[in-house]
């Protein structure tokens, strides 16, 4: 087993709302990893095209996504949760 893997099967571990919550904060935090992988790759001479393969997207997709510092398209929450 991969450590990937591992980090999936910990979060499965939970009840259903905090698993939720797990990968939507994790979802959060990739996303921010991601852009400031893709700018360390930029700024270390990578092409868009070996990002986009790398991430497997087409280089346009990447350009687009990318290239003014973004995306940080992430779940978003639409009401507070109810406090105890």
């Amino acid at each position: 087993m991969t450590n990937r893997n591992r980090l999936w099967d910990l979060a499965a571990a939970f009840p259903p709302q905090e698993e939720l919550e797990i990968l939507r904060d994790d979802q959060q935090k990739l996303a921010l990893r991601m852009r400031d992988a893709v700018t360390g790759a930029r700024q270390a001479g990578l092409t868009w095209d070996r990002i986009g393969e790398a991430l497997g997207m087409r280089r346009e997709t990447v350009f687009r996504q990318y290239h003014s510092g973004g995306p940080i398209d992430t779940v978003r929450a639409t009401h507070k949760p109810k406090e105890d």
